[in-house]
């Protein structure tokens, strides 16, 4: 259910080889071996580790040597520098023998990196929105190979690349006032894979507007969003224009509100649920009020102006006008007001639905009128037949900010409108898919 309001809008490292040197079991220097695979040997390390025995091999010889004596005795000295490189060199094959053992045995081995194909992640969120510009903020994030070293975030506006950038925010400017763009963002990681969001965000309506001048721009101005405008209930986040005459700005919800937003009846009885949390029906509600003489006697004057049907019917106690009348009580309905809007009520009348449809769409637009006693017909104004139906068939989903018909039925199929149908005495008009009926 929406809402129409009128306002004035002012390594580890490896361990040393010489530590096995001094083991006596094989099997020991075969898992202290193991656990320098755990910490991970590289070519680097090995070396340095063959080095270290050869110079110590060395150091024996010369000790040797010099411990005995044999300094001039050369085919001695010969045969033992001999018997001592055959006994480096066999240290040295079985260190290569046990790496290479270690080696056969780790499972996974020495494995490439796998290839990175996976793109960054990309959201955009909205930044400072103004009636020119536009801000937007990207949060990008790529864990394998990290963003792009060079301007990795592009920015595009309406299809139309704007500029490559290192920063992740960016403002759009030189836009026009309540109008929509379609905001995307390519950002690229460090091997040149792509990940993109897209956003669409509206500039807001000029500050200080006059009804006048809306009223004159429809197209530019109905559907555009309100900011600064509050009230005291949770139940609308956003509100956007939804008509404007020579003195009036009306206003309508973004969206539908849930049960616990709508107010109680006069009676204090709560609406019906339906199987979502935001369809409502009235049947609670349906004997708390009289008629067409409460509205005539309780509801906002102006507001009372958008529903002839009471003045026609002024002695009506049909179902479907006592529905209306709870949709019309600008008393219960005071929550959305605030402290600047004249008067709220639970939906917008036919006759200003159809009021402003007919600004925006002036080619064909749908007319009204009280069909009998019950309520109204309607009928497209480019149609030959002169008879009204019960219902109209065409209207065009999501325009304006999808201020007339929604195309997403995930909460409610359709808004009421705060007007009885002249189909039987306990129906009421609603907008809903690409009809009103």
């Amino acid at each position: 259910m929406e809402k129409d309001i009128n306002i004035n809008l002012n390594n580890k490292n490896g361990q040393n080889i010489k530590g096995l040197k001094n083991r006596k079991n094989k099997k020991e220097r075969k898992e202290q071996i193991g656990k320098n695979n755990e910490a991970g040997i590289t070519i680097i390390t090995l070396t340095i580790t063959i080095l270290i025995i050869i110079i110590l091999a060395s150091i024996t010889i010369n000790a040797v040597l010099g411990d005995n004596g044999l300094l001039s005795q050369a085919q001695d000295a010969k045969d033992l520098a001999e018997r001592t490189t055959i006994e480096t060199g066999d240290k040295m094959n079985k260190v290569l023998q046990e790496y290479m053992n270690v080696m056969a045995e780790d499972e996974g081995g020495i494995t490439e990196p796998e290839e990175d194909t996976t793109p960054p992640t990309v959201i955009i969120t909205e930044g400072e929105i103004t009636e020119n510009s536009i801000e937007v903020n990207v949060t990008a994030n790529d864990p394998e190979s990290g963003l792009a070293s060079e301007n990795p975030y592009i920015y595009y506006l309406n299809g139309e690349e704007k500029t490559r950038s290192n920063s992740s925010s960016y403002t759009f400017t030189n836009l026009t006032a309540s109008t929509q763009y379609t905001i995307k963002v390519e950002v690229y990681n460090g091997v040149g894979i792509k990940g993109e969001d897209s956003i669409t965000i509206s500039t807001t309506a000029k500050p200080g507007l006059s009804a006048d001048e809306i009223q004159q721009n429809p197209s530019t101005y109905y559907g555009a969003e309100v900011k600064g405008y509050t009230c005291s209930s949770n139940g609308v986040e956003t509100w956007r224009i939804f008509y404007a005459d020579e003195s009036n700005i009306y206003l309508i919800a973004d969206d539908y509100i849930p049960s616990s937003a709508a107010p109680t009846s006069t009676a204090g009885h709560s609406l019906n649920v339906g199987n979502t949390n935001y369809k409502l029906y009235f049947s609670n509600i349906i004997n708390d009020y009289s008629g067409s003489s409460w509205i005539r006697s309780n509801t906002n004057s102006k507001a009372r102006e958008w529903l002839s049907y009471v003045d026609s019917n002024p002695k009506s106690t049909n179902n479907n006008i006592k529905a209306v009348a709870y949709l019309m009580d600008t008393n219960k309905w005071s929550i959305y007001a605030g402290s600047v809007a004249e008067y709220a009520i639970g939906g917008p009348t036919l006759e200003m639905f159809c009021a402003s449809y007919k600004d925006t769409h002036q080619s064909r637009y749908i007319n009204n009128r009280v069909e009998n006693s019950a309520g109204y017909y309607v009928k497209w104004s480019n149609t030959t037949d002169s008879s009204y139906n019960e219902y109209v068939i065409g209207l065009t989903q999501d325009e304006y900010n999808s201020i007339y018909i929604k195309s997403d039925t995930s909460k409610a199929n359709g808004m009421w409108l705060a007007s009885p149908s002249a189909s039987y005495s306990n129906s009421l008009f609603n907008a809903e898919y690409q009809r009103l009926c």
